[in-house]
Protein backbone atom coordinates (compact mmCIF):
# COMPACT_ATOMS: atom_id res chain seq x y z
CA UNK A 1 0.00 0.00 0.00
CA UNK A 2 1.42 3.65 -0.83
CA UNK A 3 2.63 5.43 2.03
CA UNK A 4 0.92 8.97 0.44
CA UNK A 5 -3.20 9.71 -0.38
CA UNK A 6 -5.31 7.75 -1.65
CA UNK A 7 -6.72 9.46 -4.34
CA UNK A 8 -10.11 8.78 -6.64
CA UNK A 9 -10.06 10.73 -9.52
CA UNK A 10 -14.10 10.66 -11.49
CA UNK A 11 -13.24 12.09 -15.08
CA UNK A 12 -15.47 12.04 -17.71
CA UNK A 13 -12.95 11.70 -20.40
CA UNK A 14 -9.61 9.70 -20.21
CA UNK A 15 -6.56 8.51 -22.38
CA UNK A 16 -6.39 6.89 -24.73
CA UNK A 17 -9.04 9.40 -25.82
CA UNK A 18 -7.24 12.86 -27.50
CA UNK A 19 -8.35 15.85 -26.05
CA UNK A 20 -7.40 18.62 -22.97
CA UNK A 21 -9.19 17.67 -20.11
CA UNK A 22 -7.84 13.66 -21.13
CA UNK A 23 -4.13 15.31 -20.90
CA UNK A 24 -4.86 17.29 -17.89
CA UNK A 25 -6.11 14.48 -15.87
CA UNK A 26 -3.42 11.96 -17.47
CA UNK A 27 -0.43 14.09 -16.27
CA UNK A 28 -1.95 15.53 -13.24
CA UNK A 29 -2.54 11.95 -12.12
CA UNK A 30 0.71 10.63 -13.25
CA UNK A 31 2.70 13.09 -11.54
CA UNK A 32 0.78 12.18 -8.20
CA UNK A 33 1.73 8.86 -8.36
CA UNK A 34 5.74 9.77 -9.06
CA UNK A 35 5.06 11.43 -5.28
CA UNK A 36 4.35 8.85 -4.07
CA UNK A 37 0.09 8.85 -3.70
CA UNK A 38 -2.30 6.56 -5.15
CA UNK A 39 -4.50 7.43 -8.24
CA UNK A 40 -8.10 5.68 -9.41
CA UNK A 41 -9.42 7.31 -11.93
CA UNK A 42 -12.98 6.47 -12.72
CA UNK A 43 -13.62 7.15 -16.98
CA UNK A 44 -16.08 6.72 -19.10
CA UNK A 45 -15.27 3.91 -22.33
CA UNK A 46 -15.50 5.53 -25.13
CA UNK A 47 -12.45 4.15 -27.50
CA UNK A 48 -12.98 1.18 -28.88
CA UNK A 49 -10.65 -1.60 -27.84
CA UNK A 50 -10.11 -0.04 -24.70
CA UNK A 51 -9.64 -2.29 -21.52
CA UNK A 52 -12.20 -1.76 -18.84
CA UNK A 53 -9.80 -1.63 -16.12
CA UNK A 54 -6.24 -1.80 -16.24
CA UNK A 55 -3.04 0.17 -14.81
CA UNK A 56 -1.43 3.07 -16.85
CA UNK A 57 1.73 4.20 -15.74
CA UNK A 58 0.91 3.71 -11.88
CA UNK A 59 -2.63 5.05 -12.29
CA UNK A 60 -5.37 2.55 -11.79
CA UNK A 61 -8.43 3.13 -14.33
CA UNK A 62 -12.04 2.03 -14.31
CA UNK A 63 -13.75 2.46 -17.36
CA UNK A 64 -17.78 2.41 -17.31
CA UNK A 65 -20.21 2.63 -20.14
CA UNK A 66 -20.68 6.12 -22.19
CA UNK A 67 -23.84 6.94 -23.04
CA UNK A 68 -22.04 9.31 -26.01
CA UNK A 69 -20.22 12.85 -26.42
CA UNK A 70 -22.86 15.28 -26.02
CA UNK A 71 -25.31 16.68 -23.02
CA UNK A 72 -27.86 14.10 -22.87
CA UNK A 73 -24.69 11.15 -22.99
CA UNK A 74 -23.21 13.25 -20.28
CA UNK A 75 -26.17 13.35 -17.73
CA UNK A 76 -26.87 9.59 -18.12
CA UNK A 77 -22.86 8.68 -17.26
CA UNK A 78 -22.92 10.97 -14.01
CA UNK A 79 -25.61 8.93 -12.95
CA UNK A 80 -24.45 5.97 -13.52
CA UNK A 81 -20.98 6.36 -12.14
CA UNK A 82 -22.64 6.92 -8.94
CA UNK A 83 -22.82 3.68 -7.47
CA UNK A 84 -18.79 2.67 -8.76
CA UNK A 85 -17.79 6.24 -7.33
CA UNK A 86 -19.08 6.07 -3.93
CA UNK A 87 -18.38 1.99 -4.04
CA UNK A 88 -14.65 2.95 -4.43
CA UNK A 89 -14.53 6.18 -2.57
CA UNK A 90 -14.59 4.12 0.96
CA UNK A 91 -10.98 3.55 0.35
CA UNK A 92 -9.40 6.41 -0.80
CA UNK A 93 -8.78 9.30 1.45
CA UNK A 94 -9.67 12.04 -0.96
CA UNK A 95 -11.92 12.75 -3.91
CA UNK A 96 -10.58 15.23 -6.79
CA UNK A 97 -13.43 14.99 -9.87
CA UNK A 98 -12.91 16.46 -13.31
CA UNK A 99 -15.55 18.72 -14.94
CA UNK A 100 -19.20 19.55 -13.18
CA UNK A 101 -20.26 16.48 -15.15
CA UNK A 102 -17.99 13.88 -12.93
CA UNK A 103 -19.16 15.50 -9.33
CA UNK A 104 -22.25 14.18 -8.90
CA UNK A 105 -20.65 10.88 -7.81
CA UNK A 106 -17.84 12.76 -5.91
CA UNK A 107 -20.20 15.00 -3.95
CA UNK A 108 -22.71 11.79 -3.67
CA UNK A 109 -19.33 9.90 -1.64
CA UNK A 110 -18.24 13.00 0.01
CA UNK A 111 -21.10 13.15 1.92
CA UNK A 112 -21.41 9.61 2.50
CA UNK A 113 -17.81 9.00 3.97
CA UNK A 114 -16.84 12.83 4.58
CA UNK A 115 -14.07 12.66 2.52
CA UNK A 116 -12.73 15.91 1.13
CA UNK A 117 -14.24 17.27 -1.93
CA UNK A 118 -12.23 18.76 -5.10
CA UNK A 119 -13.57 19.71 -8.32
CA UNK A 120 -11.47 21.46 -11.43
CA UNK A 121 -13.44 23.08 -13.73
CA UNK A 122 -12.63 22.57 -17.64
CA UNK A 123 -14.00 23.69 -20.66
CA UNK A 124 -15.85 25.77 -22.78
CA UNK A 125 -18.98 23.50 -22.13
CA UNK A 126 -19.11 24.95 -18.87
CA UNK A 127 -18.87 28.49 -19.87
CA UNK A 128 -21.86 28.31 -22.58
CA UNK A 129 -24.18 25.99 -19.90
CA UNK A 130 -23.89 28.74 -16.93
CA UNK A 131 -25.59 31.20 -19.04
CA UNK A 132 -28.85 29.59 -18.84
CA UNK A 133 -30.21 30.06 -15.87
CA UNK A 134 -31.74 26.53 -15.07
CA UNK A 135 -27.81 24.92 -15.98
CA UNK A 136 -26.05 27.59 -13.68
CA UNK A 137 -28.43 26.36 -10.99
CA UNK A 138 -27.90 22.81 -11.53
CA UNK A 139 -24.00 23.10 -11.57
CA UNK A 140 -24.15 25.58 -8.31
CA UNK A 141 -25.80 22.36 -6.58
CA UNK A 142 -23.10 19.94 -8.08
CA UNK A 143 -20.57 22.43 -7.11
CA UNK A 144 -21.77 23.77 -3.84
CA UNK A 145 -19.91 20.64 -1.94
CA UNK A 146 -16.72 20.86 -2.81
CA UNK A 147 -13.88 22.30 -0.29
CA UNK A 148 -11.73 24.23 -2.95
CA UNK A 149 -12.74 24.63 -6.57
CA UNK A 150 -10.26 24.46 -8.97
CA UNK A 151 -10.27 26.24 -12.95
CA UNK A 152 -7.87 25.82 -16.00
CA UNK A 153 -8.37 29.32 -16.87
CA UNK A 154 -9.06 32.80 -15.44
CA UNK A 155 -12.07 32.59 -17.32
CA UNK A 156 -13.45 29.69 -15.39
CA UNK A 157 -12.93 31.16 -12.57
CA UNK A 158 -14.36 34.16 -12.98
CA UNK A 159 -17.60 32.28 -13.67
CA UNK A 160 -17.33 30.19 -10.67
CA UNK A 161 -16.27 32.79 -8.42
CA UNK A 162 -19.93 34.62 -9.02
CA UNK A 163 -21.79 31.52 -9.51
CA UNK A 164 -20.74 30.71 -5.99
CA UNK A 165 -19.38 33.63 -4.17
CA UNK A 166 -17.39 32.67 -1.11
CA UNK A 167 -16.16 29.79 -2.19
CA UNK A 168 -12.45 28.76 -2.52
CA UNK A 169 -11.55 28.92 -5.76
CA UNK A 170 -8.13 28.87 -7.50
CA UNK A 171 -7.43 29.20 -11.33
CA UNK A 172 -4.26 27.20 -12.24
CA UNK A 173 -3.39 27.45 -16.04
CA UNK A 174 -2.53 23.42 -17.69
CA UNK A 175 1.03 23.45 -17.76
CA UNK A 176 3.70 21.96 -20.33
CA UNK A 177 5.36 18.54 -20.06
CA UNK A 178 8.81 19.80 -21.15
CA UNK A 179 10.01 16.38 -20.98
CA UNK A 180 7.69 15.59 -24.09
CA UNK A 181 7.43 19.19 -25.80
CA UNK A 182 10.80 19.85 -26.66
CA UNK A 183 12.48 20.65 -29.85
CA UNK A 184 12.36 17.04 -31.75
CA UNK A 185 13.16 16.29 -35.35
CA UNK A 186 10.48 17.00 -38.16
CA UNK A 187 7.42 14.57 -38.51
CA UNK A 188 5.97 16.61 -41.68
CA UNK A 189 6.96 17.11 -44.87
CA UNK A 190 8.35 20.37 -45.88
CA UNK A 191 8.08 21.29 -49.41
CA UNK A 192 11.01 23.58 -50.55
CA UNK A 193 10.03 27.25 -50.24
CA UNK A 194 6.76 26.45 -48.91
CA UNK A 195 5.88 28.06 -45.80
CA UNK A 196 3.98 25.42 -43.02
CA UNK A 197 1.47 26.10 -41.01
CA UNK A 198 -0.07 23.56 -38.16
CA UNK A 199 -3.21 24.24 -36.20
CA UNK A 200 -3.29 21.72 -33.42
CA UNK A 201 -7.23 21.57 -32.94
CA UNK A 202 -10.41 19.47 -32.66
CA UNK A 203 -12.81 20.19 -35.46
CA UNK A 204 -15.46 21.29 -33.55
CA UNK A 205 -17.46 25.15 -34.16
CA UNK A 206 -15.94 26.63 -30.70
CA UNK A 207 -12.30 26.49 -31.90
CA UNK A 208 -13.04 28.22 -35.11
CA UNK A 209 -10.83 26.45 -37.49
CA UNK A 210 -13.37 27.20 -40.38
CA UNK A 211 -11.30 30.77 -40.41
CA UNK A 212 -8.35 29.93 -41.03
CA UNK A 213 -9.43 27.77 -43.54
CA UNK A 214 -10.86 30.54 -45.26
CA UNK A 215 -8.26 32.75 -44.89
CA UNK A 216 -5.91 31.12 -46.73
CA UNK A 217 -6.39 31.85 -50.25
CA UNK A 218 -5.43 35.25 -48.94
CA UNK A 219 -2.53 33.61 -47.30
CA UNK A 220 -1.92 32.12 -50.26
CA UNK A 221 -1.63 35.32 -52.43
CA UNK A 222 1.49 36.46 -49.95
CA UNK A 223 3.20 33.23 -50.51
CA UNK A 224 3.23 29.49 -51.05
CA UNK A 225 1.72 27.97 -47.73
CA UNK A 226 0.80 23.95 -46.59
CA UNK A 227 -1.45 23.75 -43.54
CA UNK A 228 -1.55 20.50 -41.65
CA UNK A 229 -4.81 20.82 -39.20
CA UNK A 230 -3.87 18.03 -35.93
CA UNK A 231 -7.28 17.03 -34.76
CA UNK A 232 -10.23 15.32 -35.70
CA UNK A 233 -14.42 15.89 -35.41
CA UNK A 234 -17.50 16.52 -36.98
CA UNK A 235 -16.64 19.50 -39.04
CA UNK A 236 -13.97 17.94 -40.89
CA UNK A 237 -16.28 16.68 -43.71
CA UNK A 238 -17.56 19.99 -44.30
CA UNK A 239 -14.36 21.95 -43.62
CA UNK A 240 -12.98 19.11 -46.53
CA UNK A 241 -15.62 20.62 -48.63
CA UNK A 242 -15.00 23.97 -47.89
CA UNK A 243 -11.30 24.09 -48.74
CA UNK A 244 -12.45 22.21 -51.98
CA UNK A 245 -14.44 25.18 -52.75
CA UNK A 246 -11.97 27.94 -52.20
CA UNK A 247 -9.41 26.42 -54.29
CA UNK A 248 -6.96 25.13 -51.84
CA UNK A 249 -7.96 21.75 -51.19
CA UNK A 250 -4.79 20.76 -52.34
CA UNK A 251 -2.63 23.11 -49.35
CA UNK A 252 -4.68 21.32 -46.63
CA UNK A 253 -3.44 17.92 -45.15
CA UNK A 254 -6.17 16.85 -42.49
CA UNK A 255 -4.09 14.42 -40.45
CA UNK A 256 -6.70 13.66 -37.79
CA UNK A 257 -6.13 13.25 -34.30
CA UNK A 258 -2.51 13.12 -32.76
CA UNK A 259 -1.13 11.52 -30.02
CA UNK A 260 0.52 13.91 -27.82
CA UNK A 261 3.87 11.79 -28.00
CA UNK A 262 3.89 12.85 -31.92
CA UNK A 263 3.20 16.17 -31.62
CA UNK A 264 6.65 17.78 -30.42
CA UNK A 265 7.65 16.26 -34.02
CA UNK A 266 4.39 18.02 -35.56
CA UNK A 267 5.34 21.19 -33.66
CA UNK A 268 8.96 21.40 -34.63
CA UNK A 269 8.00 20.96 -38.70
CA UNK A 270 6.24 24.04 -38.89
CA UNK A 271 6.82 27.83 -39.52
CA UNK A 272 3.78 29.11 -37.65
CA UNK A 273 1.35 26.92 -34.78
CA UNK A 274 -2.16 28.76 -35.50
CA UNK A 275 -4.76 27.70 -32.12
CA UNK A 276 -7.95 29.77 -33.15
CA UNK A 277 -10.82 29.66 -30.53
CA UNK A 278 -14.04 31.23 -30.63
CA UNK A 279 -14.46 31.21 -26.77
CA UNK A 280 -11.76 31.52 -23.98
CA UNK A 281 -11.64 28.79 -21.98
CA UNK A 282 -8.49 28.40 -21.41
CA UNK A 283 -6.06 30.99 -20.29
CA UNK A 284 -2.85 31.72 -22.91
CA UNK A 285 0.17 32.84 -20.80
CA UNK A 286 1.10 36.33 -21.92
CA UNK A 287 -1.22 35.80 -25.06
CA UNK A 288 1.41 35.26 -27.59
CA UNK A 289 1.71 33.18 -30.67
CA UNK A 290 5.14 31.47 -30.24
CA UNK A 291 6.93 31.14 -33.91
CA UNK A 292 8.16 27.25 -34.32
CA UNK A 293 11.63 28.57 -36.41
CA UNK A 294 13.38 31.22 -37.87
CA UNK A 295 12.14 31.88 -41.09
CA UNK A 296 9.88 35.35 -42.21
CA UNK A 297 8.24 36.07 -38.85
CA UNK A 298 8.44 37.88 -36.13
CA UNK A 299 9.59 35.84 -32.64
CA UNK A 300 5.97 36.46 -31.33
CA UNK A 301 3.00 38.36 -32.03
CA UNK A 302 1.50 39.76 -28.83
CA UNK A 303 -2.16 41.66 -28.58
CA UNK A 304 0.36 44.94 -28.09
CA UNK A 305 1.71 44.13 -31.90
CA UNK A 306 -1.73 44.12 -33.04
CA UNK A 307 -2.79 47.47 -31.62
CA UNK A 308 0.31 48.77 -32.74
CA UNK A 309 -1.04 48.28 -36.55
CA UNK A 310 -4.51 48.23 -36.42
CA UNK A 311 -6.12 50.07 -33.20
CA UNK A 312 -7.35 48.77 -30.33
CA UNK A 313 -8.85 45.22 -29.98
CA UNK A 314 -12.30 44.35 -27.68
CA UNK A 315 -9.95 41.61 -26.47
CA UNK A 316 -8.10 44.28 -25.34
CA UNK A 317 -10.89 46.82 -24.51
CA UNK A 318 -12.04 43.75 -21.84
CA UNK A 319 -8.75 43.95 -20.25
CA UNK A 320 -8.71 47.27 -19.81
CA UNK A 321 -12.21 46.79 -17.96
CA UNK A 322 -11.02 43.98 -15.85
CA UNK A 323 -8.15 46.40 -14.60
CA UNK A 324 -10.38 49.72 -13.93
CA UNK A 325 -9.51 50.79 -17.10
CA UNK A 326 -12.09 53.02 -19.37
CA UNK A 327 -14.30 50.37 -20.45
CA UNK A 328 -16.22 48.20 -17.43
CA UNK A 329 -17.04 45.40 -18.07
CA UNK A 330 -17.85 42.49 -20.00
CA UNK A 331 -19.88 43.43 -23.24
CA UNK A 332 -21.70 40.67 -24.57
CA UNK A 333 -21.96 40.83 -28.57
CA UNK A 334 -24.83 39.33 -30.25
CA UNK A 335 -25.23 39.29 -34.18
CA UNK A 336 -26.29 42.25 -36.02
CA UNK A 337 -29.71 43.29 -36.22
CA UNK A 338 -30.93 41.73 -33.26
CA UNK A 339 -32.16 42.91 -30.16
CA UNK A 340 -29.01 44.51 -27.47
CA UNK A 341 -27.64 42.59 -25.11
CA UNK A 342 -28.49 43.02 -21.42
CA UNK A 343 -25.95 45.45 -19.68
CA UNK A 344 -22.78 44.92 -18.79
CA UNK A 345 -21.21 44.79 -15.21
CA UNK A 346 -20.58 48.57 -15.39
CA UNK A 347 -24.03 48.88 -16.46
CA UNK A 348 -23.83 50.22 -20.21
CA UNK A 349 -25.93 48.55 -22.85
CA UNK A 350 -24.27 48.04 -26.32
CA UNK A 351 -25.49 47.64 -29.79
CA UNK A 352 -24.66 47.20 -33.43
CA UNK A 353 -24.56 49.65 -35.88
CA UNK A 354 -24.88 49.13 -39.89
CA UNK A 355 -20.93 50.04 -39.81
CA UNK A 356 -19.67 46.63 -39.76
CA UNK A 357 -16.16 46.05 -39.08
CA UNK A 358 -13.53 48.45 -39.46
CA UNK A 359 -11.57 48.13 -42.36
CA UNK A 360 -8.71 45.23 -40.92
CA UNK A 361 -12.01 43.30 -40.23
CA UNK A 362 -11.81 43.87 -36.23
CA UNK A 363 -14.71 44.74 -34.05
CA UNK A 364 -13.88 48.59 -32.82
CA UNK A 365 -16.03 50.61 -30.72
CA UNK A 366 -17.07 53.61 -32.29
CA UNK A 367 -15.94 57.12 -30.08
CA UNK A 368 -17.80 59.52 -32.73
CA UNK A 369 -15.22 58.95 -35.77
CA UNK A 370 -14.39 56.11 -37.91
CA UNK A 371 -16.52 52.92 -38.49
CA UNK A 372 -17.74 51.28 -35.62
CA UNK A 373 -19.74 48.36 -35.06
CA UNK A 374 -20.69 49.21 -31.31
CA UNK A 375 -22.04 52.51 -30.28
CA UNK A 376 -23.63 53.14 -26.56
CA UNK A 377 -26.87 53.55 -25.95
CA UNK A 378 -28.21 56.31 -23.15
Amino acid sequence: MTAGLRILMPSIYFPPRVGGIESHVYYLARELVRRGHGVHVVTTHTEPGSPWKETVDGIEVTRLMSFGKHFLGWSLGSLSSVPEIVRLAGRCDMIHCHTFASALGGTAAALLYGRPLVVTVHSSHFLKLARHPVMRQVMRILLARAGALLSTSVEIDEVVRRMLPGAYTVPIVNGIDTETFKPSAARLERPPGVFVIVCPRRLVAKNGVEYLVRALPLVKREMPVKVYLAGDGPLRRRLEETAASLGVGGDIEFMGSVENAGMPGVYSSADLVVIPSLIEATSSPGGHVVRASRRRLPGRWSSRDNRRRHGHTLRARVARGRSGGRHQGRPRLRPRGRRPGREGEGGRQLEHTEHGRCPHGHIRQGHGRGPACLRRRS
